[in-house]
């Protein structure tokens, strides 16, 4: 069995993933500040018995720690952004080290599914739009998640509260909770479709759209573009590196 991880700043997914039967036998959604809770991990660990890990991070501290953890446990355990994974992607831009594990292993997903030119919106911590055209990676977008943008307005302001996003057909807000839900809703809605728009026009083709991350069953019926979801991508991207690198995750080893 290989553990797969995709960490992120607030959630971690893990997975269970049987390589000779390219099955994910389980899926566990957690806090990643409770990720290296010793007896969550103890507990897993004791239920599966694994000699690899996959780690998509975008924690460094988190995954170092983890890392520790399960070599101390014969788990081997390598990180997406290691020079040893072969990537079957070319990554066009300036600094490939400035790029997110977890925009790389959604990339490789998408090619691996057979998109060529595709948008990968995935709401996250922070909402980020990466580029693949041609099947290569050439480059992406970064702004504050919803969750980020409703906290940072309740918390670094004397009056305006923490909301919980609610949809809304009316634009104009009869009262404060109504405006920052209209201009967090309405806004995203707007923004995501304007920069689509944009992107089309630079790239010049008709990308086709992924999207994935907490809110993207919420918006997707308000996107312009004909969209697939793809919740589990990250894990996709981690399982289709596993199969390029079988060398280094030969479970009969």
């Amino acid at each position: 069995m290989i553990l797969l991880l995709d960490i992120g700043n607030t959630y971690t997914k893990l997975a269970v993933y049987d390589l000779l039967k390219n099955k994910i036998k389980k899926k566990i959604n957690i806090k990643t500040i409770y990720l290296l809770n010793k007896n969550f991990l103890l507990n897993l660990l004791k239920k599966e018995k694994f000699k690899y890990s996959l780690c998509s991070s975008v924690v460094p501290k988190i995954y170092k720690k983890l890392k520790t953890f399960l070599s101390n446990k014969s788990v081997k355990t390598y990180e997406i952004s290691q020079k040893i994974i072969k990537k079957n992607i070319k990554i066009k831009i300036k600094d490939k080290k400035q790029l997110g594990s977890d925009r790389i292993s959604n990339s490789i997903a998408a090619k691996s599914l057979g998109y060529k030119n595709v948008v990968i919106v995935d709401f996250g911590t922070a909402t980020t739009f990466d580029i693949i055209n041609k099947s290569d990676y050439i480059g992406g977008i970064i702004f504050p998640g919803i969750n980020l943008s409703i906290e940072a307005l309740g918390k670094l302001t004397a009056k305006l509260p923490i909301i919980k996003l609610k949809k809304n057909r009316r634009v104009i807000g009869k009262n404060t909770f109504e405006a920052i839900n209209s201009g967090i809703y309405w806004g995203y809605i707007s923004m995501i479709n304007g920069l689509l728009w944009k992107i089309n026009k630079v790239t010049n083709k008709k990308n086709k759209l992924i999207l994935t991350g907490g809110y993207s069953k919420f918006f997707k019926s308000k996107i312009n573009t004909k969209s697939t979801l793809k919740p589990d991508i990250t894990l996709l991207g981690l399982i289709s590196l596993i199969k390029r690198n079988k060398k280094i995750f030969d479970v009969n080893k």
